[in-house]
């Protein structure tokens, strides 16, 4: 297996003297799309914010490419942090702004690039995502999944070796998220980039996920790929793959998207 670029170890994360993750440990692989699931306020997101170090701890650590982020200055992590790409599940693009603009935003920032040469880059993130010929468009013009598509661009344009996704799929139908999902995996594999996703959507987990994680009670109660987890006997394992499913097939998404294999063999 290939060396982890992310390792969390007995994370205690609290807010106000609350504990909201209790003792989490795991490790992420260099190139897999890593999945962290689990219902409602069991404190994905949190975690999300403590890998993306807006928070520290309140225990434990995390090493991201080897480099202790709980124990940095805010200079120190700037660096880490470029490596990393964010896509918020909004999109959070700039409405006044095209398309190009909202994409060139990290490159006008953090590097001295002439305009022609941030230009080609921005075009080149574009055509990876399939959105080449939307250059010139407001946020406004863009369907939903049009626009997951351009944060993931944006996301992309200073070449990091890690991206984030944090609920890709909210509020897309079940075509556009299937879209999106295939989009995931294709550059993974196009550009060897390391994926966290955190999400609740099983339909998603089982077409994109290597491994991952479940969360619940502030602490983890299933990992590794999806088929182990849904060996789990813990009953809120089991409880939380059925809900999902059933809600899965009343949507009516594809019957493959739910037979607990996702489209790339895991």
């Amino acid at each position: 297996m290939s060396a982890a670029v992310i390792e969390v170890e007995d994370l205690v994360a609290a807010y106000d003297g609350n504990i909201v993750l209790d003792g989490i440990s795991f490790a992420v692989h260099a190139q897999e799309i890593f999945v962290v699931l689990g219902g409602s306020g069991c404190g994905k997101s949190t975690l999300l914010r403590h890998l993306l170090g807006l928070h520290k701890p309140a225990a434990g650590h995390i090493r991201i490419f080897g480099t202790d982020i709980t124990a940095v200055s805010e200079d120190e992590l700037q660096p880490i942090r470029q490596r990393i790409g964010m896509v918020f599940q909004g999109a959070a693009l700039f409405n006044s702004m095209t398309l190009a603009e909202n994409v060139s935003l990290p490159l006008e920032e953090y590097t001295d690039y002439p305009p022609r040469v941030i230009q080609d880059i921005v075009d080149w993130k574009l055509q990876l995502v399939e959105l080449a010929h939307a250059r010139d468009y407001l946020p406004s013009q863009l369907s939903g999944g049009m626009k997951k598509r351009a944060a993931i661009a944006r996301a992309m344009v200073m070449d990091p070796d890690m991206i984030f996704f944090d609920e890709h799929t909210t509020g897309l139908d079940p075509v556009m998220a299937a879209e999106l999902d295939r989009t995931i995996l294709r550059l993974r594999d196009q550009l060897k980039v390391t994926v966290v996703v955190v999400t609740h959507d099983m339909t998603s987990i089982r077409r994109i996920a290597d491994r991952g994680i479940m969360i619940a009670d502030g602490k983890i109660v299933a990992q590794g790929t999806i088929r182990e987890m849904e060996q789990s006997s813990d009953a809120r394992v089991v409880n939380f793959f059925m809900r999902h499913d059933e809600g899965a097939r009343r949507r009516g998404a594809p019957a493959a998207s739910i037979s607990g294999r996702s489209i790339h063999g895991h």
